[in-house]
């Protein structure tokens, strides 16, 4: 079996591709599933992208300032029905362990299309894990239904029920607010009987590494910093009254 392995994004953690290559094979051995790396940035060389990837992935030059725009430049290059199944990443997040392809997609609990949740939990209408990390895609032809160019005008009357598994506040927001990009992808996907739904029951998850955790680190170095010249001047300030 052949998976398509789409990775999608800036090129700023290579060592998290690396590594979430490596844990996919942990529980799809070359043996019986070929993982068909195709890579979609801005910002790589060749010989980048066959140090992470290895030297039988593909690289594709994307200019696109908006994720979901990237995908779609991404979804026109390729022919995705060549693929049983596809799994859509970003270059600059890192697996949380091995999804088992074909047995994630043989069942009716995590098959069609389904988001790969970030470790970090903050609000939002849609889901309170970042939910652009990575899709498991056990149709790719319907991961056309998240592409701009696919999607309709909003039906402002009808805003469809969020899936089991996301976390949002999606008809409840106090503000009022509404995500109409996603109401758009899950009435695409309501109208084809295509489930939506997270890997959480896998216990799959992405962890953000790269630019992320780096400026983590220089906030918390700052501030670190500061405390210790703060400290300092404290001293100081003594001795001089001294």
């Amino acid at each position: 079996m052949r998976v398509l392995v789409a990775v999608v994004g800036l090129w700023r953690a290579p060592w998290a591709l690396e590594r979430t290559l490596a844990r996919l094979r942990e529980c799809n051995p070359p043996a019986r599933v070929a993982l068909d790396v195709h890579v979609f940035t801005q910002n790589a060389t060749r010989r980048a992208v066959a140090r992470a990837a290895g030297p039988d992935a593909a690289l594709h030059a994307l200019e696109a300032p908006d994720f979901f725009v990237r995908l779609q430049r991404a979804y026109d290059a390729l022919d995705w029905t060549r693929w049983p199944h596809a799994l859509v990443l970003r270059p600059d997040v890192e697996l949380s362990r091995c999804v088992p392809v074909a047995r994630a997609c043989a069942s009716r609990a995590t098959g069609g299309v389904r988001v790969i949740s970030g470790n970090l939990a903050r609000p939002h209408v849609f889901h309170n894990r970042d939910w652009d990390f990575g899709y498991l895609v056990c149709a790719p032809r319907f991961f056309a239904h998240w592409t701009v160019n696919n999607l309709t005008r909003t039906d402002l009357a009808r805003v469809p029920p969020l899936p089991p598994g996301f976390t949002g506040c999606w008809r409840t927001c106090r503000d009022g607010a509404r995500y109409e990009y996603m109401e758009n992808v899950l009435r695409r996907h309501a109208e084809h009987r295509v489930p939506v739904g997270t890997l959480d029951a896998l216990g799959v998850g992405c962890a953000a590494t790269g630019i992320f955790l780096e400026a983590a680190a220089d906030t918390q170095m700052d501030a670190f910093q500061a405390a210790r010249r703060e400290k300092r001047l404290a001293l100081l300030a003594d001795v001089l009254v001294d």
